[in-house]
């Protein structure tokens, strides 16, 4: 699966009863691996880390859904000075003079 498709694709869950499993202990902050023949062939979370990493995925599949906006023409100009070395300018009435607004 290509990143992009990775990025677009929601989360599922999957319960399997806990008498058809083993694991160890598991800890908040910390992602168990399960290897198999050097692959990586799982991992297992403690409950708070997988709600937390489903709210962070919920989170970016908002804002994958926001719709698109183009800087205006200022915008453009601020950030073009904003890269600019040299000292920076905060003074509204020097910005708008360099802006042209």
């Amino acid at each position: 699966m290509s990143s992009d498709n990775a990025i677009l694709q929601r989360m599922r869950t999957v319960v399997v009863p806990s008498d058809q499993v083993r694991f160890p202990e598991l800890r908040p902050g910390t992602a168990t691996a399960v290897h198999r023949y050097d692959k990586e062939r799982a991992f297992v979370l403690h409950p708070s880390d997988f709600h937390r990493l489903a709210a962070l995925d919920e989170l970016a599949a908002g804002a994958l859904a926001l719709p698109t906006f183009e800087l205006s023409a200022a915008a453009v100009g601020a950030h073009r000075e904003e890269c600019a070395a040299g000292e920076s300018v905060t003074d509204p009435r020097a910005l708008k003079a360099l802006l042209g607004a």
